[in-house]
């Protein structure tokens, strides 16, 4: 029997963050990236905090609470809305 090299063939070919297409919704809250957004679950409590990071294998969001970060299922989660200006200082402090 002949040997098999290791060549890009053989390998399984590792998926990046490039390669997971997004639908609408998920795209709307990953562009928010970075901002106070209120996220309405279908288990548990409202969560209010900033959007930090997006893990696309997993479909999961981190959402930063004061010093606490969360991760949150997107399976969990059913609405989210961006609170801007005055709302999200108020709702910080």
């Amino acid at each position: 029997m002949a040997k098999v090299k290791n060549s890009e063939e053989a390998k399984p070919r590792r998926r990046r963050k490039e390669d997971f297409e997004l639908d609408p919704a998920t795209r709307d809250l990953v562009n928010n990236i970075g901002k106070y957004v209120v996220l309405g679950m279908a288990r548990g409590p409202t969560i209010r905090g900033v959007l930090t990071d997006f893990d696309p294998r997993y479909r999961k969001i981190k959402v930063k609470q004061g010093n606490v970060e969360t991760w949150v299922l997107l399976s969990y989660v059913i609405s989210f809305s961006v609170v801007t200006g005055e709302e999200a200082k108020a709702e910080e402090g």
